[in-house]
């Protein structure tokens, strides 16, 4: 990380599978990892360096590799929940996201892919003004618990 950049840890947050119901109704829930090779599927990121999803079990198994292909990926998570809630695919979203869209279903609910870190960023720069500060301290205060309640909300 560039040393003029100060990041602070919001919290941890599992990433889950999400679909429609109308995408469900119309294609099928997978009752297992591998099932998941037969459907329409949307990814974070960019296609190219792509290589399946590593499925995290809640149980302390084996970590499964799953070689989907996408049929469509975006680096921006509001692109990716508008394309699932459009019935096009499965696709993974930040546990956080998914309280705030209830039309989405979760796939595969016994598995995640990965617990990952929500940091904020902001500069180094030991004059940053007061209201920069309250805004930084305000956030530190609200996101983190606001959070921990959806995650639990969708991951039991």
């Amino acid at each position: 990380m560039d040393d003029r950049l100060v990041a602070r840890a919001l919290g941890t947050f599992p990433h889950l599978l999400v679909s429609s119901k109308e995408y469900v109704a119309r294609a099928g829930a997978p009752e297992k990892p591998a099932d998941l090779e037969a459907h329409q599927i949307i990814v974070f990121g960019g296609r190219r360096r792509f290589s399946g999803w590593d499925l995290v079990p809640e149980r302390g198994e084996a970590t499964v590799n799953v070689n989907v292909k996408p049929g469509l990926s975006s680096n921006d998570y509001a692109t990716i929940a508008h394309a699932v809630r459009s019935g096009m695919g499965i696709a993974e979203l930040p546990a956080i996201l998914c309280e705030q869209r209830a039309s989405l279903v979760r796939i595969l609910p016994k598995w995640t892919l990965g617990d990952i870190t929500l940091n904020l960023l902001f500069a180094s720069d030991r004059l940053l003004s007061r209201a920069v500060r309250a805004v930084i301290d305000a956030i530190m205060a609200t996101v983190p618990e606001q959070a921990r309640k959806a995650v639990r909300s969708l991951v039991k």
